[in-house]
């Protein structure tokens, strides 16, 4: 069961990480912000009685005058600096908010494969954006804004109590009823809320994948030319309802709150005000009567809003907790100095007696799996769709950690490598190709501009075969790639992008080169040509290819047949076909399927 933290140790927190954020002069905006939001309610209240005592005194009528003008600009100056002070205070909330957005982003960036795959991991990080993306006034602001406006009304409070203790103790109990129903019903409701919230955060999810996917300029041909409007809007509102289902359930709940503390405060100040008018006819004055109906006014409004920022705390530290949940997710793989592996062109692969599992799955994908790569070796593993090789390179890449057994590189146990180093030993190019608006250059190199070797680049592209289709550009590799920054961009054909892939793998140079079926958008023959492009580029590396075209993969020193994670045959083509088992009567049937289709199109 996870842990929550309090209210209040999430409030400290969040004023710990402001002054860790480089704004420290937050501390001394709010306590400017306190003190003025104290003084100035006080002078207002105070306000008519001073101007009732000195029509009572008889003062002169230009002294009045002067008393009250001066008094006035006391109090437009002590707001206008409190206007000022607050500007200054959404300025450092808006640093907070970038700078506790990067260090979730950088979480999200940086984590374990693991932490960010799962649909339930999903749901979680999309709870704990709302901690800073949200609005102004949701999550992190909450608490800092909230916690010193519940300062302020405290110590207001206080002040006016010191008042009205000397009407008579009877109100000032009745006063605190109606606060005291409202945070516990609206403590009630919360609790409704965060039981409840991980029914609509998916919904919530939906809406912005659908609203993101509706703008995104790739869908814009299929949408209109297939009338997926329609759908998407159908859709979209089929969303929209179920979700307004769930804010009127909520809404509901706070419309019967609200209506249950009006009555208890109209009961309230019928009584309250009731026994002021009881003390004016028996005797107290006019000017007395003016300042303890302000106190007892500002007594209950501040108890009122004291509590009310509570609740509005309390509300919002669900969202906060969200976020340092996830924030504190534990890492898996090693991230300490770890042993550093020698410097080589390629290294030996070993899995020895992996298993692992999905964690939302009880399904063991894989057991007892092992499996040597000898360094320099042309591996291919193909099977069906479904048969494990994808999870299969994701673990050998440390993406995903065994939940039994080890994996080796040289004999070095990949749990005692540090995973940055680790991530270093693979060039990988999965199947969903992964391309940034920005210039091509940086989409090989993947870094900035200042630190691209540009001597390396101009090779890989090069080699890849990009080099014709650049030069051809007027800026060159420094074009910006997709159309979401500039209408300039270039979008590249299926085919371009997987030359892009090649020379991003190229100029990463690692000992390891994996292809996990990136071509399979191309055709038998396309793919068949690419993966032997990459053959030849690919020199003394240990290489893996994967594929469910089983003709493409004949070049490789070995096959792997996989079915249901398990590798169920092994060898060369040749050798696999004299087998005559799952690899020879698949590869029979797709050849026939290739030929059909090489016979149809001519």
């Amino acid at each position: 069961m996870e842990k929550k933290n309090s209210l209040l140790k999430n409030t400290i927190y969040t004023w710990k990480k402001i002054k860790d954020y480089g704004e420290s002069k937050y501390y001394f905006i709010s306590i400017g912000i306190v003190i003025l939001s104290i003084i100035i309610p006080f002078l207002t209240m105070a306000l008519p009685s001073v101007v009732i005592l000195l029509l009572v005194e008889k003062v002169y009528f230009l002294n009045t005058l002067l008393i009250i003008m001066g008094y006035a600009l006391i109090l437009l100056i002590l707001n206008y600096l409190n206007k000022v002070l607050e500007m200054n205070s959404l300025y450092s909330m808006f640093i907070f908010r970038l700078k506790a957005g990067y260090e979730i982003d950088h979480k999200i960036l940086d984590t374990d494969f693991i932490n960010i795959d799962s649909q339930q991991k999903k749901n979680e990080i999309e709870k704990a954006l709302t901690a800073v993306y949200q609005n102004d006034d949701i999550g992190f602001t909450a608490l800092l804004e909230g916690s010193r406006t519940f300062i302020i009304n405290s110590f207001l409070l206080i002040m006016y109590i010191l008042f009205a203790v000397k009407l008579n103790l009877f109100i000032m109990l009745l006063l605190i009823i109606s606060p005291i129903f409202s945070i516990y019903a609206h403590t009630k409701n919360i609790r409704w809320i965060e039981t409840n919230k991980d029914t609509w955060a998916p919904i919530d999810k939906k809406i912005r994948y659908l609203r993101t996917q509706s703008v995104n300029i790739k869908n814009g041909k299929d949408i209109r030319l297939y009338k997926i409007q329609n759908w998407f809007v159908k859709l979209y509102y089929s969303l929209v309802d179920l979700r307004i289902h769930w804010y009127q359930k909520e809404y509901r709940r706070y419309l019967l709150i609200e209506i249950l503390e009006r009555f208890i405060f109209c009961i309230q100040s019928i009584i309250v005000y009731g026994y002021l008018l009881y003390s004016v006819k028996n005797g107290m004055d006019i000017a007395s009567f003016t300042l303890y109906l302000g106190v007892v006014s500002g007594v209950g409004g501040f108890i009122k809003q004291a509590f009310d920022k509570y609740v509005y705390m309390q509300k919002n530290n669900v969202y906060v907790q969200d976020y340092l949940s996830y924030i504190s997710t534990k890492e898996q793989s090693n991230r300490g100095d770890g042993v550093k592996l020698s410097e080589k062109t390629t290294y030996d692969l070993k899995l020895d007696n992996v298993s692992f599992n999905y964690p939302e799955s009880d399904e063991t994908l894989f057991e007892n799996l092992s499996l040597t790569i000898k360094k320099g070796e042309k591996l291919a593993i193909v099977g069906a769709n479904g048969a494990g090789k994808t999870t299969l390179i994701k673990l050998l890449c440390g993406l995903y950690l065994p939940d039994n057994g080890n994996i080796y590189i040289d004999n070095v146990n990949s749990k005692d490598i540090n995973i940055k180093d680790y991530y270093k030993i693979f060039s990988v190019v999965f199947q969903d190709i992964f391309a940034i608006a920005y210039t091509i250059a940086q989409n090989i190199a993947c870094t900035f501009n200042d630190d691209i070797d540009y001597t390396k680049l101009h090779k890989c592209i090069k080699l890849s075969g990009l080099e014709e289709k650049i030069n051809s550009l007027p800026k060159k590799e420094n074009t910006n790639m997709l159309k979401e920054f500039d209408d300039d961009g270039i979008v590249f054909s299926g085919g371009e992008m997987q030359k892009l892939m090649l020379a991003r793998a190229l100029y990463k140079d690692s000992p390891v080169i994996i292809l996990d079926e990136p071509t399979a958008a191309l055709d038998p023959i396309a793919e068949s040509e690419m993966y032997e492009k990459y053959n030849t580029l690919i020199n003394d590396k240990t290489s893996i290819f994967i594929s469910h075209r089983l003709s493409s993969t004949r070049f490789c020193d070995r096959i792997l047949f996989m079915k249901s994670g398990k590798i169920i045959e092994s060898g060369t083509h040749d050798e696999l076909i004299s087998l005559g088992g799952e690899y020879a009567r698949m590869f029979e049937i797709q050849s026939h399927y290739y030929q059909k289709e090489v016979d149809e199109n001519a």
